[in-house]
């Protein structure tokens, strides 16, 4: 079992404290109301063999509400401190069965549901010990000590009728039912934390699959937009001197695209919010139909790009869509930041039914940015959007030494 950050408030603690607590005052107030076989002193034995009988009954109680506690934390240790607590104690004056019987019930629920390994042994163990245990705790001391008073009537009496068998066969019984009961009620109890478990551990590869989505989808955005405004900011500085028409042109381009980037941004970021005023909305999420106004801005900050259709384009998911578009996106991203202003050919190929093929290639260049000291996560979210739906992407050269990025996607 799981060990709680801060102990002392986990109200099931504090819980099975009281119960173990009622349980052991009334096993206690009832025993000392009980004449025969539950206190030292009434076997003709020296004081301080009492005072050892009484010492195992003592330290047993307690050893085993120590050991239902210890439990909750260490599970292992916890069962063998309960396993010699039971030992010494059929071995106390005490009547032992009544508290042995409900601590073996537990105990048998306890191992099914939260013991991992050794379960068989422990169950041997429970069923085995549970009925030495009964015959044990029953003969010693009641059989083996002599008593003070002999006019007291003695458990050989009880031995010596036919009833000692079909009690002895009936406690047997009673013993290996309860256990086998309790036992069912654990792997209940197991299969439900189990259930649980997988269930929170699908929770968290939903969220850490929705954290890396929802990067992948920034990255995309803010990638391509500042690759767009370094060109239009390049571009609009040396055509200043020259044409302060289109230095207007690149910085309007800047503006714009920079509220489109900061439009999707928010979008994104809104499904990380909790308020319950939540106005986000996916209407603006980019498909197949904006992949015109992603080549417009890509031509405005220098890139010369051909774009062909083969086929009859078809309707696509939303998703799809969006994944088609950040692909064609981050293609081109990179190629403006890696090889600048050159000559981009994008091909949508949709004359197979059943798989869209995309391919983009360019020319080597001078791009915008100085090469990074670390590879970017651009090209490996396009492979992850690629598989997410069963694709392929392929990042290589043809033999003109142009770079070529190949996707398909099943539609």
């Amino acid at each position: 079992m799981e060990t709680a950050h801060i102990w002392w408030k986990d109200p099931t603690l504090w819980m099975q404290v009281v119960i173990q607590l009622l349980v052991t005052t009334l096993y206690l107030s009832a025993g000392s109301d009980i004449t025969g076989f539950n206190r030292a002193a009434f076997y003709d034995i020296p004081v301080f063999a009492q005072w050892v009988l009484e010492g195992f009954g003592w330290i047993s109680i307690v050893a085993l509400n120590l050991g239902l506690i210890l439990q909750r934390w260490y599970s292992h240790a916890g069962l063998w401190v309960i396993f010699i607590s039971l030992i010494v104690f059929v071995f106390s004056p005490w009547i032992a069965i009544p508290i042995g019987y409900l601590v073996v019930c537990h105990q048998s629920w306890f191992i099914a549901a939260y013991i991992h390994r050794g379960r068989k042994a422990w169950l041997i163990t429970l069923v085995v010990g549970s009925i030495v245990g009964m015959f044990v705790s029953t003969l010693f001391p009641g059989v083996v000590l002599p008593v003070k008073d002999p006019t007291q009537p003695r458990l050989t009496e009880f031995f010596d009728s036919h009833a000692a068998l079909f009690g002895s066969l009936m406690g047997i019984v009673q013993a290996i039912v309860s256990i086998a009961l309790f036992w069912n009620i654990g792997l209940v109890t197991r299969r439900r934390n189990e259930r649980y478990q997988m269930l929170k551990d699908h929770a968290e590869m939903s969220a850490v699959v929705e954290r890396n989505r929802i990067a992948r989808e920034i990255h995309d955005v803010i990638a391509h937009c500042l690759t767009v405004i370094i060109a239009q900011a390049d571009g609009g500085r040396f055509a200043g001197k020259k044409d302060p028409a289109q230095a207007l042109d690149a910085l309007a381009t800047i503006s714009q695209v920079g509220r489109n980037a900061l439009t999707e941004v928010r979008t994104l970021l809104s499904v990380l919010g909790a308020s319950t005023h939540d106005e986000r909305s996916l209407s603006t999420t980019p498909g197949l139909d904006a992949i015109r106004d992603l080549i417009r801005e890509t031509e405005r900050a220098g890139a010369q790009v051909n774009y062909r259709i083969l086929g009859e384009p078809r309707d696509v998911t939303e998703i799809v869509g969006l994944s088609i578009f950040r692909i064609l996106q981050e293609t081109l991203t990179n190629a403006l930041k890696h090889a600048g202003a050159v000559p981009i050919d994008i091909t949508m190929d949709w004359t197979n039914p059943t798989l869209l093929h995309i391919s983009v290639l360019n020319d080597a260049g001078t791009g915008l940015v100085d090469k990074p000291r670390t590879p970017g996560r651009g090209l490996i979210g396009l492979e992850e959007r690629a598989k997410l739906h069963g694709g392929t992407a392929e990042i290589t050269t043809d033999h003109d030494n142009r770079w070529c990025v190949m996707v398909t996607l099943p539609i």
